[in-house]
């Protein structure tokens, strides 16, 4: 009996026979009525996240961290001639210079003044706000 299985729904001790059934296995399955269920299609990739806005807080200013000491003004320009220049640019090379000073453990008075000038030159009320007193 090749290609033929015995199937049995149950076997009893003793039955004659031993199997009420017989399928052969060349026969393919009995079609089922139902479909396969239909795949869904990929979804579509996410959309981009939306930009990142940085908004500013306002605080003290940045203070250098102790130990190092601010970069050297350029050959020929001071601090002063920095606070009394008429290029913006130059007051924040003045600010840089200052605020490690004045913000450090023992401010100079001068110092505090030029910063102080500053910093209403630039509308900066943050700035007058964490100055030390005179």
């Amino acid at each position: 009996m090749r290609g033929v299985v015995a199937a049995c729904a149950s076997i009893a001790i003793g039955a004659a026979g031993g199997c009420s059934r017989h399928i052969d296995v060349a026969d393919p399955p009995p079609a089922s009525k139902q479909q396969p269920c239909p795949v869904p299609p990929p979804l579509p990739p996410p959309p981009d996240p939306p930009p990142l806005y940085v908004r500013a807080v306002a605080g003290p200013p940045a203070v250098a961290p102790q130990g190092r000491e601010p970069p050297p003004a350029p050959p020929g320009s001071t601090v002063e001639d920095l606070v009394g220049s008429a290029n913006p640019g130059d007051w924040d090379k003045a600010r840089a210079i200052l605020e490690p000073r004045v913000f450090g453990k023992h401010p100079n008075r001068e110092d505090v003044k030029m910063l102080k000038a500053l910093c209403k030159e630039q509308h900066d009320a943050t700035c007058l706000q964490s100055l030390p007193p005179l």
